[in-house]
């Protein structure tokens, strides 16, 4: 997750996950003004598995410190802490961190995510995706399996047999919530 952000930051640009399928041209999403995408994971939070945004943006400096700030302390906490390669340490640093930079760059407010309150969020999240789209320069899209800011299908039946498991089983790799489980 911290590497992710300090590339998007330094570097700008888009990063996405390996497993992320595309359909959609990136100048179709951008266009000339665009300088933050942030679309949502369903109705939960913002996504992380794919990130696109102009340079230094403010909001990933903001997702940086607050990610350094619970390495630091959970590294004072517990003496098991491995660089936060255990599940909990990750969501925590990873997914959470990120929605409160979002919200906290974005409206000068915490907002807790949709994983905590999923019956009150879904309405607080629509109500941010309709701000975000207000702006010239920032674009969201409610994203789920088979529809995201950078991939459409008519064959939506077929794309959802599309399953990850194939990608990691062809690779040799394995989900990284298992690994974190282990």
């Amino acid at each position: 997750d911290l590497w992710r952000l300090l590339v998007v930051y330094f570097e700008g640009g888009a990063y996405a996950d390996i497993d992320r399928l595309f359909s959609v041209p990136m100048a179709e999403i951008i266009g000339t003004d665009v300088r933050l995408l942030l679309p949502t994971y369903y109705d939960i939070n913002f996504t992380q598995d794919f990130l696109c945004s102009a340079k230094r943006n403010v909001l990933f400096k903001n997702a940086i410190q607050r990610n350094l700030s619970k390495r630091r302390i959970y590294a004072k906490q517990d003496k098991k802490y491995r660089n936060g390669s255990q599940l909990g340490y990750v969501l925590e640093m990873g997914p959470n961190q990120f929605w409160h930079a979002c919200t906290e760059s974005l409206f000068d407010l915490i907002i807790t995510d949709g994983g905590d309150y999923p019956k009150e969020n879904k309405r607080v999240i629509e109500k941010i995706r309709r701000v975000i789209n207000e702006s010239k320069i920032i674009r969201t899209y409610r994203e789920e399996w088979c529809d995201t800011i950078v991939f459409h299908t008519d064959a939506m039946d077929e794309c959802k047999k599309i399953k990850k498991d194939q990608l990691w089983k062809e690779t040799k790799m394995n989900k990284w919530e298992s690994e974190m489980r282990a």
